[in-house]
């Protein structure tokens, strides 16, 4: 029965009593149904013609021309490999290269089928909004070296999954040219994507020039090009997180910390779930658990490269790196510093 239904029954069976006392029989049977003793009451009131007429509110599907607003896709990026590499901060061309060949090295003793490029592996130097030294390499020689480094990466883990998520540092690129050249963004050939997993090769023959002695080259294709590797690169983008089980995977700039004294406990208070992340050049990890007693991780990573920069010569970074075994939503993390070319 409906409440007004109810309410009827009620004055049916005690028709002498005040609005006042039937509702509070009413609300005495029917507890569960009314929320309280006025409810009960209103009903009283509304089926005794004393309260007027009760208003439904009803919902109301928008039925105008006006589209879907504009939202980004911040859907995961869900990893399906069972053992992780992750690297970050790099800074090619400013990376140190022993402490890269270790992490590699234990890559490759482990097996991992999943490499994680986790930000900051290229520099952007000279696109940086800050004071800048025109001596220090180009762009062009970053990216440079940067497919180089993706070349080795597959020759190393041919089999191997290799995502690669962009950075502080990888997103300057993009904000040179909103601020430079905001008519050009939306060309596809200027996209991060394209401008690395696409190598375009020089002929040995002619040194991409088309001819020899004359003629048309017979070594390339249509005169001009030799070849036109698809590197299969998976680029991350906009600050979306990757997943690997339960374990959120970040670069560390979208949660927006700095400097704190652990960056593990950074990531904790502001992921508030089980994260990993670097950018802050220090490894860390922090063990947490909730009122409920669940227990969750947070993990930051050190880096791989230059200990004295020019704009930090004196810091507390680390070397390191991690590498995470999964199987089904449970993983863990093991978590590394290099110290004196060694693994600790």
């Amino acid at each position: 029965m409906s409440k007004s239904q109810k309410a009827r029954d009620i004055i049916e069976r005690f028709p002498n009593l005040s609005k006042h006392k039937l509702a509070e029989l009413l609300y005495k049977e029917n507890s569960l149904l009314f929320k309280n003793k006025e409810d009960a009451r209103n009903f009283v009131r509304h089926v005794t013609g004393s309260a007027g007429k009760i208003h439904v509110i009803q919902s109301y599907k928008y039925k105008g021309v006006l589209p879907q607003g504009e939202k980004n896709d911040f859907s995961p990026f869900v990893l399906k490999g069972k053992r992780i590499g992750i690297i970050s901060d790099v800074h090619i061309p400013y990376h140190d290269l022993d402490a890269l060949n270790v992490a590699l090295n234990e890559f490759k003793r482990v097996k991992v089928d999943t490499i994680v490029l986790n930000g900051d592996i290229i520099d952007c130097y000279n696109l940086s909004r800050w004071e800048k030294d025109p001596n220090k390499r180009d762009h062009a020689y970053e990216i440079e070296l940067l497919t180089i480094f993706f070349d080795d990466l597959k020759k190393m883990f041919p089999k191997a999954e290799i995502v690669y998520k962009l950075g502080n540092h990888e997103e300057r690129y993009e904000k040179f040219l909103y601020a430079k050249t905001p008519e050009l963004i939306k060309y596809h050939v200027l996209s991060w994507k394209h401008l690395i997993n696409l190598r375009f090769e020089n002929c040995k023959s002619c040194d991409g020039t088309g001819f020899t002695s004359g003629e048309e080259c017979p070594n390339c294709e249509k005169g001009k090009v030799a070849n036109n590797v698809q590197r299969g690169i998976k680029f991350i983008k906009d600050k979306r997180i990757i997943k690997a089980g339960k374990l959120n995977i970040i670069h560390g700039h979208e949660i927006k910390v700095s400097s704190p004294v652990s960056p593990a406990r950074a990531f904790a208070l502001k992921a508030k779930s089980n994260v990993i992340g670097g950018h802050l050049h220090q490894s860390s990890e922090v063990t947490y658990k909730d009122i409920n007693g669940k227990i969750s991780g947070a993990w930051s990573t050190g880096c791989l490269c230059d200990m004295h920069p020019d704009y930090a010569p004196i810091n507390d970074w680390h070397y390191g790196f991690a590498w995470v075994e999964v199987d089904g939503d449970e993983f863990e993390v093991f978590n590394h510093k290099i110290i004196n070319g060694k693994i600790k």
